[in-house]
Order: structure tokens, then C-alpha cells, then sequence
């Protein structure tokens, strides 16, 4: 996968089968990541974390 600059932390949970993303809104955007989610062959379901 190529690295997506405005990606601040990933965390992955092998248990629940889930990864979240930190990034920087005003460096990358959701369909970039998902984009790139995808080409790297997996299938992203975006969910915004309370603020």
C-alpha cells in the first residue's frame, strides 16, 4: 500500500478485524483513504469517531 500523506497513527485489532485511521483533514481526505484501503485489497467502511 502506498503511505498517504496527513496519516497521523493507524491502529489494527486483529480481534475485532478492524483498523482505525488518524489523519489530518486539511492534508488527506475519507475517499483517499478509502481509495487507497481498497487498492491495497481491502474493503473500508468509513465511520467518523465522535469528536
Amino acid at each position: 500500500m502506498t503511505l498517504v500523506p496527513g496519516v497521523n497513527k493507524i491502529a489494527v485489532s486483529l480481534e475485532k478485524r478492524q483498523a482505525t485511521v488518524s489523519f489530518d483533514d486539511a492534508k488527506t481526505h475519507v475517499e483517499v483513504l478509502t481509495w487507497a484501503t481498497q487498492d491495497a485489497g481491502y474493503r473500508p467502511q468509513p465511520q467518523r469517531s465522535p469528536q
